[in-house]
This record gives structure tokens, sequence and C-alpha cells, in this order.
């Protein structure tokens, strides 16, 4: 499997996830028995076999073959800006976000973070996290590609304005930590429902006049069961609220689950 044949593979990966719909089980296959026919070749082809391999497991929810996969592919491409890319990316669709945060604060960078996807990832990362502060001071920092490469993403999406409006909502500290607690709680939630279609969940932060911001967060799920895990979601996070004083649901962001609309 030549390497162009592995950047074909990753590509046809990205684009099932950003379908949100998985490949056959053929299909499926076919790629791993690609990727493991690279693992016996130069270090190069085997840090693509590990990625391909890595990224598969997105498919099965399989987080602990997602980190085995790419750390392998890690020690034999240190510092390869795509590796982490899509190591980042992979952890947040198998619904480990603080998985990828991890991964993001591991990688030292000579210059810092000066490549627009990598920042796009790290801001995506960070809000996802419920790092809003952090997410907007790398508004701040990174370059103004970033912006727009967000933009591009018909899948995830977040208007520019969305930090720097959610941090000052969020300027109290036990604040900030109910609406952190509230998008693991999120995340727990839609990784118990959904197993291995998690990959189809997308994060749309957005403002609405009147009322602030808001983060839409779409699944791969009828209306009768969005309906019902936002009622699960709201009773895990009041109690979650309930240690914390001078805290409410009314004090936070909108966070809604929805079904995604290419799915329904």
């Amino acid at each position: 499997m030549p390497k162009t044949q592995a950047n074909s593979a990753i590509d046809q990966l990205n684009a099932a996830i950003h379908a949100g719909c998985a490949p056959s089980e053929f299909q499926l296959k076919q790629w791993a028995r690609f990727a493991c026919a690279l693992l016996n070749k130069s270090p190069a082809d085997a840090a693509e076999g590990y990625q391909v391999l890595g990224m598969l497991a997105t498919f099965s929810g399989d987080v602990d073959e997602v980190e085995a996969n790419f750390g392998k592919a890690s020690q034999l491409a240190a510092g390869d800006l795509s590796l982490a890319h899509r190591y980042i990316c992979s952890l947040v669709h198998v619904g480990y976000a603080a998985r990828a945060l991890n991964v993001l604060y591991a990688i030292r960078l000579p210059g810092g973070f000066t490549d627009p996807a990598l920042c796009a990832d790290a801001i995506h990362v960070l809000l996802i996290n419920g790092l809003v502060h952090n997410a907007a001071d790398w508004m701040d920092q990174c370059p103004e590609e970033v912006t727009h490469f967000r933009a591009g993403d018909a899948m995830n999406s977040f208007d520019p304005q969305w930090p720097q409006v959610a941090a000052a909502q969020l300027a109290n500290l036990q604040v900030a930590a109910a609406w952190s607690d509230g998008l693991h709680c999120a995340e727990t939630l839609l990784r118990e429902t959904l197993g291995a279609r998690m990959f189809a969940v997308t994060y749309q932060f957005h403002l609405i006049p009147e009322f602030g911001p808001a983060l839409t967060v779409r699944a791969p799920v009828s209306v009768e069961s969005a309906v019902e895990l936002n009622f699960q979601l709201a009773e895990r996070w009041a109690a979650q609220l309930d240690c914390l004083l001078y805290c409410s649901l009314e004090q936070l962001p909108t966070l809604t689950i929805l079904p995604h609309a290419q799915l329904n």
C-alpha cells in the first residue's frame, strides 16, 4: 500500500466522518488490511498505517484502539502536525474531549501554534471542554485564517464572537466550572447512548439575540430520543449544580441536543 493510498484512505475516512455515515464493513476491512500491510515497511509508512488504524477505531467507538495506534504513530513521526490533527479529532469523534485536550497540551512547537488547522483544533477542543476563556485567548493569538477555516466547516461551527461573549457570561469561576460540568455530562450521556455512532456528533456554537451564547449539539437520533436526552441531561446537570453555591442553569449558555439535520 503506497503512501499515496494511505493518504487516500485517510481522506476517505475523513469524508465519511464529515458525512456522518459509517463506511461499509467491507470497506472498513479493506482499509484495515491496507493499513496493516504498511506496518512492516518504512517508519514513515508504518506511521501512516497506524494513523489509518486509529481513525478506523472511531467507527467502533474504541478509544483504547485510537490511543494505542496513534501512540505508536507518534513514536514513529514525532512532530507531525497532520498526525496531531488526526489524533485530536479521532479522540473527539469517540467522545473523549478531555483526552484530546491532553494531546493538545502535549504538543511542543518551537515557533508556537501557527498552523491554521491545528489552531482551529485547539479552539474547538477547548470549547467543547468548557474552557471558554482559554479559547477566547487562542482566538486573539491565532492567525486570522482560523476564523475562515472554522467557518468553512459545515459540521462543526462557531460564531467568531462566541468565545468572547461566553467568557464574559462565565466570568465567575463557579459558573465557568458549572458550564464545563454540563458539557462533560452531555458528552458522557451521548457516548453512553450512541456508542459507535458518536463520531457523527457535531457542535454548533452560535449567538441567540436577547439570549446570548448557545451550543447546539447535533446527534444521529430521532426527535423523540433528543427530547429524552435533553431531559436526562438537565437531570444530571442539575444534580451537579446542587453541589455549587450560587449557580443555576439560567446563568449559563444554552445547551441543547438536537437531531442531526443530515441524518433524519
